[in-house]
């Protein structure tokens, strides 16, 4: 479960529109790809990659330099990605 993991996740998705409605998912280092639940606060794991794809993944998005780009640009929707750390505690 995603709260007894403990490491770095790649957290992406959108929200907005007509419902308000976010879509929240988590890739976590271990290749995992969870699904946030709005409506339940649930998580459900939807994939789970192998390990070399996701750390060609990983590795693409630090050579990116997306931490670095200003994108802002309103609308009905949104979209975001963030890496974000978690611990358990």
């Amino acid at each position: 479960m995603l709260d007894q993991y403990s490491g770095t996740s790649i957290v992406f998705g959108d929200g907005g529109g007509f419902t308000g409605l976010v879509n929240e998912y988590k890739l976590t280092t271990d290749g995992r790809i969870i699904l946030l639940k709005n409506m339940t606060g649930d998580t459900v794991t939807v994939a789970t990659l192998n390990k070399k794809a996701t750390a060609n993944i990983y590795s693409k998005l630090q050579e990116s330099g997306i931490d670095t780009l200003s994108f802002d640009h309103p609308g009905n929707k949104y979209y975001f990605t963030q890496v974000s750390q978690e611990w358990n505690s």
